[in-house]
């Protein structure tokens, strides 16, 4: 998948991503949802007369071969998944410094995981649900 930005298509591909600090190269999967309530207000008669906004909300997952997941186990010793802290998700799109486009993802919380390992693929895999701020 591809997506556009200032004139210039960019893939996974060509995708470089940072969690803690750390260059994140066994990274498999990456998926950012953002909403927004919304609700019809009505005045007189039976049809809506405006539309409110009301909050924002973000989460996503990640899918992580499982050396990466090791490396983020080493950063808190004795605790799974659900026990780090909040960090930042940066994603940067481009070959080089003048097209580079570049995505934060701040207030990252961990709020599920699952391991799993199948016999069609060489390494086991960590999908990581966050919410983000």
């Amino acid at each position: 998948m591809a997506f556009e930005y200032n004139n210039k298509t960019y893939d996974f591909g060509s995708a470089n991503f940072n969690m803690f600090g750390r260059f994140v190269q066994g990274i498999s999967s990456l998926n950012i949802e953002a909403q927004q309530d919304a609700q019809y207000n009505y005045g007189a008669g039976n049809r809506p007369t405006s539309l409110a906004r009301g909050r924002k909300t973000y989460s996503g997952s990640f899918v992580l071969q499982g050396y990466e997941g090791v490396a983020l186990s080493a950063a808190n010793p004795g605790q799974d998944y659900l026990d780090l802290p909040t960090f930042e998700l940066t994603v940067s799109y481009g070959e080089s410094a003048d097209d580079m486009y570049t995505e934060v993802v701040r207030g990252v919380k961990i709020t599920q995981f699952s391991k799993s390992l199948q016999n069609t693929q060489p390494t086991d895999e960590i999908t990581l649900t966050f919410i983000a701020a």
